[in-house]
């Protein structure tokens, strides 16, 4: 893979069909090397291995050796997760580069993702769930994304690194059970 990587052309090869499930975050990594889609990425990867996690075991219970087998079959365990009709979108289309911007980029771009969520093919507005997943993301998107009609959870998912990941499994494994 290039070191001049296009994320937007990673996230695309990944897009599901039909979508079952959104989980919204905040942006890009600043490195796209850690990017989630980039099946090369061998480490810092958290936000990649607690969502395999979730879907692929069934207790929140952990073995290291998982973390290995994750990434040594990361392009297959991503398949997998497009073929399911899962799908990793962000508010802010571009990396933030400092964390006080953070906020008010998310702020800033809520109405222009909306209005991408409105033209993306394969989400059906009443059966694809949307998760959103940090504070800032959920706080400034929910009542929006509700007042346009979509499903969303009511419940926030917190990043799956930083100490976090047993509760971003608990809730993605909730909200992947209420599924059809």
């Amino acid at each position: 893979m290039s070191q001049y990587l296009n994320v937007e052309d990673l996230r695309t090869q990944f897009k599901p069909t039909a979508i079952k499930l959104i989980i919204v975050g905040e942006s890009r990594p600043n490195d796209p090397s850690r990017f989630f889609y980039n099946y090369e990425v061998q480490e810092h990867d958290s936000l990649y291995l607690e969502t395999m996690k979730s879907i692929h075991l069934k207790t929140t219970d952990v073995q290291g050796s998982l973390t290995e087998k994750f990434r040594a079959d990361k392009q297959a365990y991503l398949k997998d997760f497009q073929r399911s009709g899962f799908y990793l979108m962000d508010v802010v289309p571009e990396k933030i580069e400092k964390k006080p911007d953070r906020k008010k980029k998310v702020r800033l771009f809520a109405t222009s993702f909306i209005d991408r969520l409105e033209k993306l093919k394969g989400l059906d507005k009443n059966k694809t769930r949307i998760l959103l997943m940090s504070r800032h993301v959920f706080d400034n998107l929910l009542e929006p994304l509700v007042r346009h009609g979509f499903n969303v959870s009511k419940e926030m998912l917190p990043f799956g690194g930083n100490g976090q990941q047993p509760k971003f499994r608990h809730i993605l494994r909730e909200e992947l059970g209420k599924l059809p």
